[in-house]
């Protein structure tokens, strides 16, 4: 299993789907979806990996925060 950072074609390939432009798309739009949501990390255009996680074992980037308020979660 490929552990460093890896691209949408790449991300196509393990997940079995045909290597059609339209897949490599789809799947890069999911992927920089999930950057946006804190999930995974883009080391360099079109390359990535998931986030760096902290000693306490939450997410970097303010992850835990309420939304509402940004306070810290309880």
């Amino acid at each position: 299993m490929r552990t460093g950072p890896l691209r949408a074609r790449d991300a196509c390939e393990a997940l079995d789907r045909e290597l059609l432009p339209r897949n490599i798309e789809g799947t890069r739009a999911k992927l920089q979806r999930s950057v946006k949501l804190g999930i995974l990390t883009e080391i360099d255009t079109g390359s990535f990996a998931r986030k760096a996680v902290t000693d306490q074992g939450s997410r970097t980037a303010g992850e835990g925060s309420c939304p509402a308020d940004g306070r810290p979660a309880t």
